[in-house]
């Protein structure tokens, strides 16, 4: 009895053993993992940047076109959008994932009714792109199977009903059970 203690024991030692390495590896890998999508996220935020600013310069060439035919107004408004895209562009630029997330996180906190409202017209949307595409999957699919519309795979009733079916003029269909 002693022996099958002192091996259980054993064992669960094993066990215990095995398990923390295998947390330990998971920790390890996750932290890997952390950094390779903080690294690509980094990445990803520059070219964020550039693009934004990219923009902002299109934005002050058309204000500055704007100006240029006379419509002062609306070069204004332009220029301010070119502005905000340019501050935009320099936070994407040097802020990093942790600073991005939390910015995010406490406009989400203070401004609950403003992230519902977004949330619900992104998901608007992504319903009118699935419906969109479904229906010209749909089509593409069915538009040339001329079996496509038919409870019978195109094909007539007679044909599944060994040729008995028949109607009548005065009793509708009959059927080869002779019922109509």
């Amino acid at each position: 009895m002693d022996e099958y203690q002192r091996t259980d024991s054993g064992g669960q030692s094993t066990i215990s053993n095995a398990m923390g390495q295998a947390k330990e590896s998971a920790k390890q890998a996750a932290g890997q993992a952390k950094g390779f999508v903080r690294r690509q996220w980094d990445a990803r935020n520059s070219d964020w940047g550039n693009k934004i600013q990219s923009v902002a310069e299109d934005f002050r060439s058309a204000s500055e076109h704007m100006r240029d035919r006379g419509n002062d107004a609306g070069a204004n408004l332009i220029e301010t959008v070119a502005q905000r895209a340019e501050r935009l562009s320099q936070y994407v630029k040097d802020a990093d994932s942790e600073q991005i997330l939390g910015d995010i996180e406490n406009f989400g906190r203070s401004q609950p009714w403003a992230v519902a409202t977004v949330g619900l017209l992104l998901g608007f949307a992504a319903s009118r792109l699935i419906k969109t595409s479904s229906s010209r999957r749909y089509t593409q699919r069915y538009e040339n199977d001329p079996s496509y519309g038919s409870a019978y795979g195109g094909r007539d009733a007679t044909d599944y009903a060994g040729g008995y079916s028949q109607v009548l003029p005065d009793e509708g269909p009959m059927t080869a059970y002779g019922s109509p």
